[in-house]
């Protein structure tokens, strides 16, 4: 299963051919704010993540990467790009740093991806003394077999590698080297957590908080079981 600390999202970006987008398309992206935008309701801010991860070379490379960093809370930087502690403590994330190491599921998936949607309506809590509203949006993101790399090898660092390397050698990328499309996932869902801001200098914008898949791993499906033996227990 995926372990976002093994991987780095950035280190399989060229092992990816980029797409070629519509006009239409390419002229939505060139338009998107790069900034959080308090005039957006919480779906519209989605959106804006979104289809900038989905056509990120435009308006200039990694542009959707260094969209997302602007549109997400300090914590939720760090949840994609933890940094290294200085003097015990965890720091910050810089632009530059992200770039350079953020990895999770959800990022993954919308990076280039064929297609997403928003499913049904988003969740709004109200606001309370601690916190803005808070919201869940929840999203599916599809990615078709021609497209499906980089997704499958976000469960299966070994195969990054060695996509990388076939790419630095200037070597097709084989069946041997690329994981088998029944092993990838055409559909990956999931839940956009978000907060509106009180305090300057986004001030009413929705910031995304984290984006966690719904699919369980083996793991996680093998733990909800809880610990049943057979037999007395014993000390």
């Amino acid at each position: 299963s995926f372990c976002p600390s093994m991987f780095l999202l950035s280190s399989c970006l060229h092992a990816r051919p980029a797409r070629v987008p519509a006009p239409a398309a390419m002229a939505l992206a060139d338009t998107l704010p790069m900034q959080p935008d308090a005039s957006l309701d919480v779906s519209e801010a989605v959106r804006v993540m979104c289809t900038g991860l989905e056509f990120n070379g435009f308006p200039h490379a990694d542009a959707g990467v260094e969209r997302l960093f602007h549109w997400m809370t300090p914590q939720g930087r760090v949840k994609l790009a933890p940094p290294p502690p200085r003097h015990g403590t965890q720091t910050g994330v810089e632009l530059d740093y992200f770039l350079e190491h953020a990895g999770g599921a959800a990022l993954g998936a919308l990076l280039l991806c064929s297609r997403y949607q928003l499913v049904g309506e988003p969740r709004v809590m109200p606001a309370t003394n601690a916190h803005g509203k808070l919201a869940t949006v929840m999203v599916d993101v599809y990615n078709e077999p021609a497209d499906l790399a980089l997704t499958a090898a976000l469960d299966r660092p070994a195969s990054c590698g060695a996509m990388l390397d076939a790419q630095r050698d200037g070597a097709p990328l084989t069946d041997a080297i690329l994981p088998p499309v029944s092993a990838m996932r055409r559909r990956s869902r999931f839940i956009f957590s978000l907060e509106q801001q009180r305090r300057p200098p986004h001030i009413g914008a929705w910031l995304l908080k984290e984006a966690m898949p719904m699919d369980k791993t083996p793991l996680q499906r093998y733990a909800e079981l809880g610990e049943e033996f057979e037999g007395p227990d014993t000390d």
